[in-house]
Formats: C-alpha cells, structure tokens, sequence
C-alpha cells in the first residue's frame, strides 16, 4: 500500500499481441485502514473502466491504495 500513484511498466512476456481494449477493475481507499461499514457500506467498491493496451508491454498509472485486476484477450 502506498500514499502515491504507481507508474508501473507491465511486460506480458510469452504474448505476440493483446486487444487493445482491457478492462480494469480497482478496488481502492483513502487509507490502508479504509473498510466498509454498516452505516458507510459503499467506501470501497469494485470500479471498471476500459483502458486501451498499445501490445504486451505497456505502463499505467495505479491509484493509492487500490488493488487491480486488468482483464484482457489476446
């Protein structure tokens, strides 16, 4: 977990081609100690958003606090 956005490379090694159109899934919070609660039970929900791959090897920019899952065809 950290504080700052992440500027990650990501190599696919063993692909030739990936689509270039991927869906991300983030979970993120303010904080590490960030949860849902009874009366705040939307603080942390799964959000998608389509992002487009330029080949196997690429770099995005990750939130703070999140966990990402990139759900992609080749």
């Amino acid at each position: 977990a950290n504080s700052n956005s992440m500027h990650l490379s990501i190599d696919l090694e063993g692909l030739a081609s990936v689509k270039r159109e991927a869906t991300m899934t983030t979970l993120s919070g303010k904080s590490p100690k960030a949860t849902n609660s009874i009366t705040h039970p939307d603080n942390i929900v799964p959000v998608k958003h389509q992002i487009e791959l330029r080949g196997p090897k690429f770099e995005h920019e990750f939130e703070p606090y999140s966990i990402n899952v990139l759900d992609l065809s080749y």
